[in-house]
């Protein structure tokens, strides 16, 4: 139940996919979750304790035009948040849980807040 809690807290907290696109920027020196983005899509999602190294590794053989990090030093929040936006936007580059992936997180829909999931909804 104390988990069960925390997602709920966290998807209140989380940004659209939209807002992510639109503030991407330079990598801080941070440990937290990170988006690679191309055009107007969020391609790959991805949490690090040292997100700038991680996205140069991506650079080697990702095609992205930007990126957008959300800084978060416990380890255990960075998982359940990466879970969360894995599972909210489906990015094309997160393997079996991308666009062409089945959906196999634990996660109801309807718990997600209305912008979240009317989001989640298009992308299906």
């Amino acid at each position: 139940m104390h988990v069960d809690n925390k997602r709920i807290a966290l998807r209140k907290r989380l940004l659209s996919e939209a807002d992510i696109v639109r503030k991407a920027t330079l990598t801080p020196q941070v440990r937290g979750v990170y988006f690679l983005i191309r055009g107007d899509s969020v391609m790959y999602v991805g949490q690090s304790i040292c997100v700038a190294s991680r996205i140069a590794q991506h650079k080697k053989n990702r095609d992205f035009s930007r990126h957008f990090v959300i800084p978060v030093d416990s380890r255990e929040e960075r998982i359940l948040l990466e879970a969360e936006y894995i599972y909210v936007f489906r990015p094309r580059w997160n393997g079996r849980y991308g666009k062409n992936g089945p959906m196999r997180m634990p996660f109801a829909a309807h718990l997600l807040s209305p912008q979240l999931r009317r989001d989640h909804d298009a992308r299906r």
